[in-house]
C-alpha cells in the first residue's frame, strides 16, 4: 500500500477503483449523509458506484474524501471508512494476501503494489529489533485531509492483517502520529487498542516482530504464486493507464495549467464541455479548485515555493487568493 513507484504522476493520472468511495458511500449512508452530497463537484455519478471495479482518479476520489469530511462533521470518519474495506476489495491484491505463506510475506507483497493499493503514502515494513512497524510517509495531497486519509489507511492496514490471519486481532503496542491532537483523539486506542502518541516524527503502528512469522490459515504456495504474478500483471497495466472520460481528461489538462481557458484538446466547445460535466456531476470551477488545492500542498511542501510563487503557478494574481482556496 505504497506509492513509492509512482511519484511523477499527479492526482488525475494515477488510478483508482470505485471500491473506497462505495465504502465511504455505506459508512455515511448509515450515518444519515446522502450519496450526493459525497459525490458532488467529483464527476462521479451514483449509478456508478454499482460498478466498484470501474476506474477514477486520486483527484477523485480525494474530493470525495473532503465530501466526507464535511457533510459528516467527523474529523474521525476516516477511521471507520478503513475499517470498513475488506482485504478481499483489493481483488488480485487481496488474494494474494490471503493465500500469502507468513504474515511477513503478505505485508511485504501487499506494500509492494502501490497502485493496486491505492494510497497516498509511501508505506514500509519495518523491523529493527523485538518491534515492527509499518510506516506511513510522503503524504503529498490536500493537507486538510492528512489526519483523515492518515485515518484511512491506517485502519484499512489494521482490517488487512486481521483479515490474512483470518480473523485474529494482533496485539499493537503503540500507534504514532505525525500530526496534532484531533478531536476524536480517544479512537484511536479504542480501535487499535494500545496507546497513541500525536505530534510524532513518524505516524506508524507497532507490534511484535514474532507476529511476522505467524503462518496464515488460507497459505497456499502455488495459489499464492498465481496471485502474485496477477499482481504483476495488473499492477503494469494501472501504470499505463490514462484516463478516457471526460472528467479525467479535464483533469489532466488542468493540472497541465491551472489557469487553462481553452480546452481545444477535447474537441468541443465551451458550452458542450460544461454541458457534459454537469452531466456528470461536476463544473469546471470545481475541477479547478480540486486541481489548485492538490497542486497547492505540493508546492508549500516545498520550501523552494514561497506563498506568493505558488498562488502564481496557479493562475492566481494575489496570494490571498491561494489563502482563501486553502481555507475553503
Amino acid at each position: 500500500m505504497s506509492r513509492s513507484t509512482d511519484t511523477t504522476r499527479s492526482a488525475a493520472q494515477r488510478p483508482a477503483t470505485l471500491h473506497t468511495v462505495v465504502i465511504a458511500a455505506e459508512v455515511l449512508k448509515a450515518r444519515g449523509v446522502s450519496v450526493e452530497a459525497l459525490l458532488q463537484g467529483t464527476g462521479i455519478r451514483p449509478a456508478d458506484l454499482e460498478q466498484p471495479e470501474a476506474l477514477i482518479t486520486h483527484a477523485q476520489e480525494v474530493t470525495a474524501f473532503g465530501n466526507a469530511l464535511s457533510a459528516s462533521g467527523d474529523s474521525g470518519v476516516g477511521l471507520d471508512i478503513g475499517d470498513a474495506i475488506p482485504v478481499t476489495a483489493y481483488g488480485c491484491r487481496g488474494t494474494a494476501m490471503l493465500v500469502s505463506p507468513t504474515l511477513e510475506a503478505s505485508l511485504r507483497l501487499a506494500f509492494s503494489f502501490p497502485l493496486l493499493a491505492i494510497c497516498y503514502f509511501n508505506i514500509a515494513l519495518e523491523v529493527p529489533g523485538d518491534e515492527a512497524r509499518v510506516v506511513i510517509r510522503d503524504y503529498t495531497y490536500r493537507p486538510d485531509l492528512l489526519v483523515l486519509n492518515s485515518d484511512v489507511c491506517l485502519a484499512a492496514i489494521r482490517r488487512e492483517i486481521i483479515g490474512a490471519l483470518g480473523g485474529r486481532e494482533i496485539a499493537f503496542s503503540r500507534i504514532t502520529l505525525a500530526f496534532p491532537t484531533p478531536e476524536h483523539a480517544d479512537r484511536y486506542s479504542r480501535l487499535f487498542g494500545c496507546p497513541a502518541t500525536f505530534d510524532a516524527a513518524d505516524t506508524a503502528m507497532y507490534f511484535p516482530a514474532a507476529e511476522l512469522n505467524s503462518p496464515l490459515p488460507l497459505a497456499h504456495p502455488h495459489a499464492y504464486e498465481i496471485a502474485r504474478h496477477q499482481c504483476e500483471r495488473k499492477e503494469a497495466e494501472l501504470a499505463r493507464w490514462v484516463p478516457g472520460d471526460i472528467v479525467g481528461r479535464v483533469l489532466e489538462l488542468l493540472y497541465e495549467n491551472p489557469a487553462r481557458k481553452d480546452y481545444d484538446p477535447l474537441g468541443l466547445s465551451l458550452r458542450s464541455l460544461q454541458r457534459r460535466l454537469q452531466l456528470a456531476g461536476t463544473s469546471l470551477s470545481e475541477l479547478r479548485a480540486t486541481v489548485r488545492r492538490d497542486l497547492a500542498a505540493r508546492y508549500l511542501s516545498d520550501s523552494r515555493y514561497s506563498a506568493k510563487k505558488v498562488a502564481s503557478r496557479l493562475g492566481f494574481e494575489q496570494a490571498k487568493s491561494l489563502s482563501r482556496l486553502l481555507s475553503g
